[in-house]
């Protein structure tokens, strides 16, 4: 598995702000009602980088 880290310039390249605003308004109507899966969010530690990695999954069905 490759994973690709791009830098902000490309982020904004790739997702347009108006596409980012209208993308979080329909998250956002989805989970008032409850109609979203979202579990808690998962913790793991990473000793050997003294650092942590935090994940929030989630999916609109």
């Amino acid at each position: 598995m490759e994973i690709r880290i791009i830098g902000a310039d490309d982020f904004r390249k790739a997702l347009k702000k108006k596409d980012a605003i209208a993308g979080m308004h329909r998250a956002f109507r989805r989970l008032s009602p409850g109609n979203v899966e979202m579990p808690l969010r998962g913790r793991l530690l990473v000793t050997e980088q003294y650092g942590v990695l935090l994940t929030m999954p989630s999916a609109l069905p």
